[in-house]
């Protein structure tokens, strides 16, 4: 692939989140959004590892590999640098961030992911945050997945809300059973994501449609606990991701 159509791929992805934050207003997006085009650096894999294709402009830059198929050929290492189904990742010690572009993804959930991880890389190198340990790591992603929470239900509006009002209603009716106490306990329980893509479109792969569930189920957690928890909310939504990133580890 020539380094012209990387770059309009790249194009793609900016143009996916500018269109989802019309649609849904949102201050930290667009502060991470700017950041994201600031600062990224496009690169591509050579027979040597990764070659940027411009030069960094700014002190916080990190290098963006839109990771196509291909790429994996090419450098196989990365295979091992991304996480077993994940869709996108940013690595605070290399400031590398990749983009699997090998799968296939609506326009929304394109935005989704970008401004996910761009919000990860923001805050390691504007905000010089490096979270040392599973539990810094666990805050860090809960405070992301709230942010992602909040995007996702100002681009959904009514329906999405009908979705998540669902799910909850689905989790507490299964796990009344199991003497669970909602909002202390952790209990993971398969989400069914019928409807959503009334919202972002008919997922065009199974790392979307899985990621789309993660998503929900964390929403479904958080939510739970904010309602029936009484003592500090934030961090028992952190021990919830904790639980379950350890959880899903052991599964792998």
């Amino acid at each position: 692939m020539s380094d012209e159509q990387r770059f309009a791929i790249h194009d793609k992805w900016i143009s996916a989140a500018r269109n989802f934050l019309a649609r849904a207003p949102d201050d930290e997006g667009v502060r991470i959004l700017e950041f994201f085009t600031t600062n990224a650096v496009i690169a591509a894999p050579t027979s040597e590892g990764i070659a940027t294709l411009e030069r960094t402009r700014t002190p916080q830059w990190f290098v963006l590999l839109h990771l196509l198929a291909d790429d994996l050929e090419k450098v196989p290492a990365l295979s091992s640098s991304l996480y077993a189904g994940s869709a996108a990742q940013f690595t605070p010690t290399t400031r590398l961030m990749l983009l699997k572009e090998s799968e296939k993804y609506t326009d929304a959930y394109k935005a989704v992911l970008l401004l996910h991880e761009g919000r990860h890389a923001l805050r390691t190198l504007v905000d010089n945050f490096y979270p040392d340990g599973p539990l810094a790591v666990a805050r860090e992603e809960r405070d992301t997945h709230d942010f992602q929470n909040r995007l996702v239900t100002k681009y959904g509006g009514a329906p999405y809300k009908t979705i998540l009002e669902r799910e909850i209603r689905r989790r507490l009716k299964k796990t009344s059973r199991l003497n669970y106490r909602p909002g202390h306990d952790f209990f993971s329980y398969p989400v069914e994501e019928g409807g959503m893509d009334g919202i972002f479109g008919v997922a065009p792969s199974e790392v979307e449609r899985q990621a789309r569930c993660v998503h929900l189920e964390m929403h479904v957690s958080f939510t739970i606990i904010a309602r029936y928890f009484k003592g500090n909310i934030t961090e028992q939504q952190t021990r919830c991701y904790l639980w379950y990133l350890e959880h899903h580890q052991k599964n792998l």
